[in-house]
């Protein structure tokens, strides 16, 4: 946990962090996590989507930390069918690649 919070900057002045609990046991509640959470951290809950992460996503501290330097930081060209940049849904793909190696080592 050390680990990730210096790799990913996380401080006590962090503004933006995103929690997620995957439970493993019927007894982790949403209730209970939330309480849990809102007891060690300053803040309030937003919703979970696309939107609101790109808005709170360092972009440059995502491709430093998974090696994505390469790739291009904006598009100019977007995609009609949904909406979405190309460079956006481009470092998407190769980040979730990333990971998904990382996890297979």
């Amino acid at each position: 946990m050390a680990d990730s919070f210096r790799k990913f900057g996380i401080t006590d002045s962090t503004t933006d962090l995103l929690v997620f609990k995957v439970p493993v046991v019927p007894e982790i509640t949403y209730e209970k996590v939330s309480a849990h959470l809102g007891e060690f951290v300053k803040g309030s809950p937003v919703p979970f989507d696309d939107e609101t992460l790109f808005g709170i996503s360092d972009i440059g501290k995502i491709k430093k930390a998974y090696k994505l330097g390469s790739l291009p930081s904006q598009s100019a060209k977007t995609d009609m069918a949904n909406g979405q940049d190309d460079g956006r849904r481009q470092l998407e793909i190769c980040l979730l690649g990333a990971i998904a190696l990382r996890g297979a080592t």
